[in-house]
């Protein structure tokens, strides 16, 4: 099962709770997918810390 597979799961099982993907995979198409998924945000590895404290904090705020 894929990271965008899992997150369609929690959100279909009535999760409200923010999804940040990190990834790998450098894609538009599959970024594309993982927001049209309902990812807050989409990292690609490797990434500098201020992106994942700022998502973070973003997502905390939308919790």
């Amino acid at each position: 099962m894929s990271g965008i597979q899992l997150g369609r799961r929690w959100w279909s099982a009535g999760s409200g709770l923010p999804v940040i993907f990190i990834t790998a995979i450098d894609d538009d198409a599959v970024e594309a997918e993982a927001r049209e998924a309902g990812c807050l945000a989409y990292l690609h590895k490797p990434f500098e810390a201020k992106l994942l404290l700022s998502a973070v904090g973003w997502a905390m705020s939308e919790a």
